[in-house]
């Protein structure tokens, strides 16, 4: 069983992760209960659970978007993406949603958007009013990353790795959160 708090700190629903072909989801949830008309993108609907999927090559079709929508009586999960824990409904106000961040220790990254609250995982957390909507993970463009190497002393990169299994991340992910919010700093200084 999955929780809320996972897919919040890692993007992943279950075995359900951005870049998985339709053949994998269809392995892990069966058959849709619904498949758009359109094709670009393919959107696939599993009850609150949309997938949206672009074609990469000439056959090869990639998950890039999932939206897990908590407004309105959309039917339920697939059984194989159950969680266990607390869930949100339409009812569940903003300050809830804050409220179990702060419990689960994670942290919004800041914005100036009353409807929306991102988390570092790239998790969006959308609100229609006060009310929770929606949950929404898309795929970063690649070109707007530089990836880069550096070394470390190895207690350095054993006290990352500490950390970042306990916030529930990938090393790279926590070494990159630490990078941008040091970045973000240099900005602020220079004002």
């Amino acid at each position: 069983m999955d929780t809320l708090e996972r897919f919040l700190k890692t993007g992943d629903l279950g075995e359900i992760r951005l870049g998985i072909s339709p053949e994998e989801v269809r392995r892990l949830l069966g058959n849709p209960e619904d498949i758009s008309t359109q094709k670009k993108p393919l959107i696939w609907k599993f009850g609150p659970l949309e997938l949206s999927f672009l074609k990469e090559s000439q056959r090869d079709w990639r998950l890039i978007h999932m939206s897990l929508h908590v407004e309105g009586n959309k039917g339920s999960l697939p059984a194989r993406l159950s969680w266990t824990g607390w869930m949100p409904d339409c009812k569940t106000s903003r300050e809830a949603i804050e409220g179990f961040l702060a419990v689960i220790a994670l942290a919004p990254i800041p914005i100036d958007d009353w409807d929306h609250m991102n988390l570092p995982s790239g998790v969006q957390i959308v609100f229609q009013g006060d009310k929770i909507h929606s949950l929404h993970l898309s795929r970063t463009e690649r070109a707007k990353l530089k990836q880069v190497s550096i070394s470390l002393p190895d207690n350095v990169w054993q006290e990352l790795r500490k950390e970042a299994e306990r916030r529930q991340v990938s090393p790279s992910g926590l070494i990159s959160q630490l990078v941008d919010a040091e970045a973000k700093s240099f900005n602020k200084e220079s004002a």
